[in-house]
């Protein structure tokens, strides 16, 4: 459970490192990775809730997490890596007009 609005931006979906152009991971981007290695591994006999409890701010961080919600559940890192999860990860989130709309 992940309650958004205590986190920065950058410490729940990731920050480019300006010396080395690398993406350094946040919370979020952590957890998709996980479970995207493991669905390659084909270790990920379960599904992963992710739980958003509380509001998150508008903008980019919304809008990553909420393409988990389009048909192939990618999310498009700042780095431009895409980490697909498929049907294994679950979210819930805390009611923004533009998720709800879905």
């Amino acid at each position: 459970m992940i309650n958004p609005s205590v986190f920065d931006p950058h410490e729940l979906y990731g920050k480019i490192k300006a010396s080395t152009g690398e993406l350094k991971d946040g919370i979020i981007t952590k957890i998709l990775r996980s479970c995207y290695e493991s669905k390659l591994r084909d270790s990920l006999t379960y599904p992963v809730w992710i739980v958003f409890d509380g509001p998150m701010q508008n903008g980019w961080v919304a809008e990553g997490v909420n393409s988990l919600f389009d048909k192939d559940c990618t999310v498009t890192l700042h780095n431009c890596d895409k980490v697909s999860v498929g049907q294994e990860v679950r979210v819930s989130t805390y009611p923004l007009p533009s998720i709800i709309k879905k």
